[in-house]
């Protein structure tokens, strides 16, 4: 192997002060055949600087500054850049819970020479007031189990994430298909994700939570934007067309996932403006019928809601819910 075990890569943007904490949960690592790479995604803040100075510190850190291009040509860039067996993608404003995590992960990639993807969990970090949540979820054991029957199983536990910073994944399953991020899109761990199942063969896992999910207000994950919200709807009308009639198991996977994550959506589209709602009404009421697709706890239930009410009857309970809460 040429280059290291692990390229780990953060997208970087205005994070100056919990960069730092972040670099430092890596750099600190017990494993140490990693390389970090940094990708300044022209920040305005002191991030510029703070990646530098990392660089001069430690022969392990590379840094490229890019133009603003947002979150998912950062990560495209890292991955250009990359060197590594495995890649790891880590949020600049989360950090690392233990310092054996690379450690951990790579035993397991040893354990068999075959894996593509190593997943793990995290648990969430609440800012700044310092408390944690514990992680909602377990991985199934594999047992018996084909990989489709455990992933499927994963899905039926609420166990099954697509967000990149939750596994580590194989670089060449990435290079080799050509599989990248679609830039300026919201939520494009989904359409990233269910296109690495399509490709990807074994798994494994790691039931730990080794990510600090960081909770912070402002946070891009926490912005509700209509345009999150067209470009659910755009990667929706593109994945219902590549699942549909597919026997595969990858696609069940899939399957199960969309309707989890399209259980999400509607609950996110009854908390926006009737005006909004208005726009996009039609083109949501589309996939109901992937409800039906779903294991999941929350697919079930927003499944037998709309089943009796409407979608209109369900945004009203769910608004009813939030006033109640506020109040």
């Amino acid at each position: 192997m040429d280059g290291p075990f692990f390229s780990v890569i953060l997208p970087i943007y205005n994070v100056e002060n919990f960069l730092g904490e972040c670099i430092e949960s890596i750099l600190s690592q017990t494993y140490e055949d990693f390389e970090l790479i940094l990708i300044d995604d022209g920040s305005k803040d002191r991030s510029p600087q703070i990646c530098d100075d990392y660089k001069e510190k430690d022969h392990r850190v590379i840094v490229k500054h890019c133009p603003n291009g947002g979150q998912s040509q950062a990560r495209n860039q890292g991955l250009s850049l990359a060197k590594g067996e495995f890649i790891v993608f880590i949020d600049s404003d989360d950090f690392l819970t233990e310092k054996t995590f690379l450690e951990q992960v790579h035993n397991k990639a040893c354990q068999d020479p075959k894996l593509e993807i190593i997943f793990y969990k995290e648990k969430k970090y609440f800012y700044p007031s310092g408390k944690w949540s514990t992680c909602s979820y377990s991985f199934p054991p594999k047992g018996e189990l084909s990989t489709g029957e455990w992933l499927i199983k994963m899905n039926q536990n609420d166990a099954f994430y697509t967000s990149a910073w939750s596994k580590a994944i194989k670089r060449s399953l990435l290079v080799d298909n050509g599989i990248m991020f679609v830039p300026n899109l919201s939520g494009e761990d989904n359409d990233w994700f269910w296109e690495v199942v399509t490709h990807a063969t074994y798994y494994d896992a790691i039931d730990y939570p080794f990510i600090a999910y960081r909770q912070r207000e402002g946070s891009i994950t926490h912005t509700t934007k209509e345009k999150n919200l067209t470009d659910f709807l755009w990667i929706f009308d593109k994945w219902v067309a590549k699942v549909d009639g597919q026997t595969d198991w990858r696609y069940e996977v899939i399957r199960q996932n969309m309707s989890k994550q399209y259980a999400n959506l509607l609950i996110g589209f009854s908390m926006k403006e009737k005006t909004v709602q208005k726009r996009h009404k039609n083109h949501v009421k589309r996939y109901l019928y992937v409800l039906k697709w779903g294991q999941t706890k929350r697919a079930r239930y927003i499944h037998r809601v709309v089943s009796l009410i409407g979608l209109s009857g369900l945004s009203a309970i769910l608004r009813t819910i939030k006033k109640l809460k506020r109040g």
